[in-house]
């Protein structure tokens, strides 16, 4: 996962994931959920572009899970 400033999005990828289902949600550090969605993986690997306009600036967790894994990364925004 990496962030992109100037374009105002979070690049979220994964490989070599086991599992069927997936799902990807963002939290703020007070824990609350932001962004969610969840779905059926066709591949081993994951890709997402997530818009981060709307978001306040601060530091957020982005979870991504499948039946057998959890991925986490910390990401933060800053508007100036």
């Amino acid at each position: 996962m990496y962030y992109v400033p100037d374009w105002e999005k979070a690049f979220i990828n994964a490989d070599n994931l086991k599992g069927k289902n997936y799902r990807l949600r963002m939290v703020d550090v007070l824990g609350k959920e932001v962004y969610s969605e969840s779905g059926v993986l066709n591949s081993p690997y994951f890709t997402r572009d997530l818009n981060c306009a709307s978001f306040a600036s601060g530091i957020y967790l982005i979870l991504f899970e499948t039946e057998s894994e959890r991925l986490v990364k910390k990401m933060q925004i800053n508007w100036r």
